[in-house]
């Protein structure tokens, strides 16, 4: 599960949406995983997984995420941070994270930094646990959303 199973997540949780999964093979480089369409929003969605801090994004990946943001494109980076623990890991986690896709470049270059941890507007602690209206309702939002702090 390269993706973490994230795809199957969105989509099989996030029914009102009409998904497309993009195989990038016969596409242009770079374009992310699925593309989702719900009452007239389009958006685009890549999938990671991590054990870590840091998010594996190609540089082809970030290129198409920052043209399409400047193009005013609503795009998203959705992260799984799931690992079993250790002495070098810490305790158990399996984590959702969703970022802006305008944030490609700072991801790839600095993962889930410390001051990035308070940046997505979508962060569950627990995978299990996900409020799935919480992450349509972000998906969803009338333009591509600015970071905001958990709970506001």
């Amino acid at each position: 599960m390269i993706d973490g199973g994230l795809r199957k997540l969105f989509h099989s949780k996030l029914r009102g949406f009409h998904w497309q999964t993009i195989e990038s093979g016969l596409t242009g480089r770079g374009v992310p995983d699925s593309n989702f369409c719900g009452n007239g929003i389009e958006g685009w969605v890549e999938f990671k997984k991590t054990a870590v801090w840091a998010v594996g994004l190609r540089p082809e990946q970030i290129g198409w995420h920052l043209k399409r943001a400047r193009a005013g494109g609503r795009t998203f980076i959705a992260v799984r941070r799931i690992h079993e623990g250790g002495p070098r890991k810490g305790p158990p986690v399996d984590q959702l994270w969703i970022f802006p896709g305008r944030m490609a470049e700072e991801l790839a270059t600095t993962g889930i930094a410390e001051e990035h941890r308070n940046i997505p507007s979508v962060f569950m602690d627990d995978i299990k646990r996900i409020n799935w209206v919480k992450v349509q309702s972000y998906l969803m939002a009338t333009k591509n959303p600015e970071p905001k702090t958990p709970g506001q």
